[in-house]
């Protein structure tokens, strides 16, 4: 019996096709692809960055005859820089039995392990990219902890794209949880939107296009834990315009309480989002890092929290799903390198813009080999405007 994976080249193959067919936020979001393929030949670990390409994006302007051309906007892709954030891995053990299986019978191989390894990569990575990008978006619709469960739950979604100037060019998505999916489902107008179609649709957890919209039903929208503070409801704010911190006041002066990454809040009808936990308040005043800079000058202006009383009700966390444009965010992967004193593999597919490494090792006393799956990768909140959490 060979303790080895004679075949592991073909296996981490099979496994990067199938962690392709089943990574949704990969899909929905900008490629990723490396700013100089020479990245495919690197080597990198968790922490390390990477350039990737940036959507083009273009200023019309007004022709002045007079003048006439006088800047001219670059038609060559930008590039960011994307942190490899994540390391998701899947370590596991094979006996003889189970690498003969391979051989002998590939479908069923792929059913039992390649299909099973995939889903709990693709799961895992698809929860962390949502919890990358929708901690950073400002901009927000719905009720804290109300399912959303009617059509103008789409057009609420889509008039804030509008808003801010999104795209509407085929290229605008939402991803909602499993209690809000159920209950567009049983909507009159969404299932005649997929009986326009095929019932594919339907099997695959496509809600349909609506207002604009390719909805999605996602296991994965992960939920947002609030501060305590965000129960307030007497609060109000004070900052100068531009500045990207504001000083909030509670006029009972009594609260400790702290605002967290990610909690919503609302002044004069402009909307932010906290940037980073702040400390305890002192007597009811906390000074909290918020996105987008302050729109204007606030002397005691009146505060509203996505979440205001949702702490008096028992409620911690509220759902956020998002509706966005695909040039939002980017996710990137990159291979990693070798380990030292195993056997390894690393398999990239460039045109799938995916690449993962595959490590193991013989265990001849008892016939076993063991292995991980390791995949490299990172996400980013590239223009919050192009964004939306719909709150459930």
């Amino acid at each position: 019996m060979a303790s080895t994976f004679v075949w592991s080249k073909r296996v981490l193959q099979e496994i990067l096709i199938a962690l392709e067919n089943n990574l949704m936020m990969k899909k929905l979001l900008s490629p990723g692809l490396p700013a100089d393929e020479a990245m495919w030949n690197g080597a990198f670990q968790k922490g390390n960055t990477v350039k990737v390409r940036k959507p083009v994006t273009f200023t019309a302007e007004e022709f002045n005859s007079s003048t006439g051309t006088t800047s001219w906007q670059e038609i060559s892709e930008s590039a960011v820089e994307i942190e490899l954030n994540h390391f998701t891995t899947v370590p596991f053990k094979l006996n003889y039995l189970d690498q003969t299986l391979y051989i002998k019978n590939r479908d069923e191989f792929v059913k039992e392990f390649i299909l099973p390894i995939a889903l709990a990569i693709a799961q895992k990575i698809d929860v962390d990219a949502h919890d990358d990008l929708r901690v950073g978006i400002p901009y927000y619709a719905g009720a804290s902890n109300v399912t959303p469960d009617a059509l103008e739950d789409f057009a609420n979604a889509g008039k804030i794209l509008d808003n801010n100037k999104v795209p509407d060019d085929g290229q605008r998505v939402g991803v909602w949880d499993i209690d809000a999916a159920w209950k567009f489902f049983q909507l009159d107008q969404v299932a005649k939107v997929n009986m326009a179609g095929t019932a594919e649709g339907l099997r695959k957890g496509e809600i349909g296009e609506i207002a604009g919209i390719k909805n999605y039903k996602s296991q994965n929208v992960q939920e947002h834990t609030f501060g305590g503070y965000t129960d307030l409801d007497d609060v109000t704010a004070v900052g100068t315009a531009d500045a990207t911190t504001v000083v909030l006041t509670s006029a009972a002066g009594a609260s400790t309480a702290k605002l967290l990454e990610g909690d919503l809040l609302t002044i004069d009808g402009q909307q932010y989002v906290v940037t980073a936990d702040t400390a305890n308040a002192i007597a009811g005043v906390v000074t909290a890092s918020v996105y987008p800079a302050l729109t204007d000058t606030y002397a005691a202006d009146a505060v509203t929290f996505a979440d205001e009383g949702q702490k008096t009700a028992g409620k911690t966390t509220h759902v956020d799903n998002l509706v966005f444009h695909k040039a939002m965010g980017v996710m990137t992967f990159a291979p990693l390198a070798p380990i030292d004193g195993l056997k390894n593999e690393i398999v990239t597919i460039p045109q799938l813009g995916i690449t993962a490494r595959l490590s193991y090792e013989g265990d001849l006393q008892y016939r076993i080999s063991k292995a991980a799956i390791d995949v490299l990768w990172g996400c980013k909140l590239l223009i919050p405007e192009l964004g939306c959490r719909y709150l459930g």
